[in-house]
């Protein structure tokens, strides 16, 4: 049974009339037999038909934080809020852990009637790109540490004409089922709102100059440089590739995480659109192109995205400039580095790895890329968390061999990259999903800190891959106005 709770302006006795039901009481039950029990925390998450609405829009109407939004490819939209339960973690094993001990909490943890996956409690986060180098205050005062992952306290999901809405209540040794109940009644006068079409996230407005100010630790020089000494390493032998990423600052940007994406999913199809607000005051938001992972039991699903051209003005100049991407050699083997990779890293965790012998064109809203999907069936009990450290970070984002740049990118790159180009994503009972957090922003007061990077291989030109990370700056620019 999936439970209906009252309006918000329900009186007392309709409210109690409506949530004693039979099984309520079962599942109430549960979860206090099990705390007391196990002397553990357990949350009881209960499923409610919700309105049809816009999950941005009801992200706006709450104010708890953390407050998440999650569109993946599958059509499924994600909008959560609130904190029932957290894991947190710091350091290079931090990845493992902490999704270590989100699978056995939603296993040990959780009571719930609902068997669908897509109607369940899960849990959203991300991992800092590379734990060992600092993180600068920039990430670290908006909660983006090395590991994080949140239960939320209200998760409502929509897909075209179907909707849910999730509430998680805390159930302690001490909890009485009385106290369920009034715990039931907070939440729902507390989330039990938004679904409606009135108060729309703030409409974007921008200034139509592309004004991208440098930051003052990458100006384009110093990136260039740092470009160059890397293609000399290349030439030495000491690494094939290396992706060297850049950061920019765009003042006067509303600090509206829910309206800027609501532009990208507008604007930017085809992607994972994402927005992590921990702390008020900042927010990381992203259209990334490029799938990490999705797990659905064993069956798991990746892709190898590298390899960049622009679109034409129409599909004549789309198929001319697709096939020029086709038959470069340097994105070629950009693509291949990222393609050996992956399988490599794969390989040992499966009993069945497919690609294609060729890579494909994938057509975005302003630009295209050679792409690879990977489809493979998991070995028995391997965990979600090896699958993203060996994953993480691929030859798209870091280079190959990926020691090699990773030593690279610590002493080349004077910025952290903080979640930009790391896995963000949710993980659930029996399923997860993870993108590449890139074709990014943080966002803090009003300022726009845009991430990007270019992978150099031998024979790439410095000042064009630079202009390779303008383009793709302006691109999600570009998505954000409108244009």
């Amino acid at each position: 049974m999936i439970f209906s709770p009252p309006p918000v302006d329900h009186s007392k006795s309709a409210y109690q009339a409506a949530v004693m039901t039979a099984s309520l009481r079962n599942l109430s039950k549960i979860a206090l037999s099990r705390a007391a029990e196990t002397g553990r925390t357990i949350i009881l998450a209960l499923s409610f038909p919700a309105p049809v609405g816009d999950p941005l829009t009801w992200l706006s109407h709450q104010s708890a934080t953390p407050a998440i939004y999650w569109h993946g490819r599958d059509g499924w939209e994600y909008a959560a809020a609130g904190a029932a339960h957290s894991i947190s973690g710091r350091g290079p094993d931090a990845m493992l852990t902490t999704t270590a001990e989100a699978a056995r909490f939603l296993q040990h943890n959780v009571v719930t009637e609902v068997a669908s996956q897509s109607q369940s409690l899960c849990f959203f986060g991300g991992f800092a790109f590379d734990p060992p180098s600092a993180t600068d205050d920039l990430w670290a005062d908006g909660g983006f540490i090395d590991a994080l992952l949140v239960l939320p306290e209200a998760l409502y999901f929509r897909r075209e004409h179907e909707s849910y809405l999730v509430l998680a209540i805390v159930v302690t040794p001490l909890t009485t089922s009385e106290a369920i109940s009034i715990e039931l009644k907070r939440l729902n006068d507390l989330y039990w709102r938004g679904f409606g079409p009135e108060s729309e996230p703030t409409a974007m407005t921008f200034p139509q100059s592309l004004t991208l100010a440098d930051d003052t630790g990458m100006e384009r020089q110093s990136w260039v440089n740092a470009a160059a000494e890397i293609l000399q390493r290349i030439d030495r032998g000491e690494l094939e590739k290396a992706v060297l990423a850049r950061r920019q600052h765009w003042d006067g940007v509303p600090a509206n995480p829910w309206g800027v994406a609501k532009a990208l999913r507008r604007h930017t199809p085809g992607c994972h659109h994402f927005a992590f607000q921990f702390q008020k005051d900042r927010a990381f938001v992203g259209a990334s192109p490029e799938r990490l992972l999705r797990l659905t039991e064993r069956q798991l699903d990746s892709e190898c995205l590298a390899g960049t051209i622009g679109r034409g003005a129409n599909e004549d100049e789309d198929r001319e400039l697709a096939v020029r991407l086709l038959a470069d050699a340097k994105n070629r083997q950009e693509h291949e580095y990222v393609v050996v990779g992956m399988r490599d890293a794969l390989q040992p965790l499966c009993c069945r790895l497919d690609m294609p012998a060729t890579p494909e064109i994938v057509t975005l809203a302003t630009l295209q890329h050679l792409h690879t999907p990977m489809s493979a069936t998991l070995k028995e009990n391997v965990p979600v968390g090896e699958v993203l450290s060996r994953l993480h970070p691929t030859p798209a984002v870091a280079g190959w061999p990926r020691v090699a740049a990773m030593q690279a990118i610590r002493g080349l790159e004077r910025t952290s990259r903080g979640w930009y180009a790391a896995p963000v994503g949710w993980i659930g009972a029996d399923a997860a999903e993870f993108a590449v957090g890139i074709r990014s922003a943080l966002l803090t007061d009003r300022t726009a800190w845009l991430f990007a990077g270019a992978g150099l291989v031998k024979g790439s030109d410095p000042e064009d891959e630079w202009r390779e990370t303008t383009d793709k700056l302006k691109a999600f620019l570009t998505a954000l106005q409108g244009w």
